[in-house]
């Protein structure tokens, strides 16, 4: 599989770790609501 986080060059894995963890926890129900 490939994982695209757009038209960019990444020097490390951290910032692609990042984006991949905050993508996969808007997928989970509740995770991400609407109070502040």
């Amino acid at each position: 599989h490939e994982v695209s986080v757009g038209d960019v060059v990444l020097a490390g894995g951290e910032v692609a770790a990042c984006l991949v963890i905050e993508a996969v926890t808007r997928l989970i129900p509740g995770v991400m609501g609407n109070a502040v």
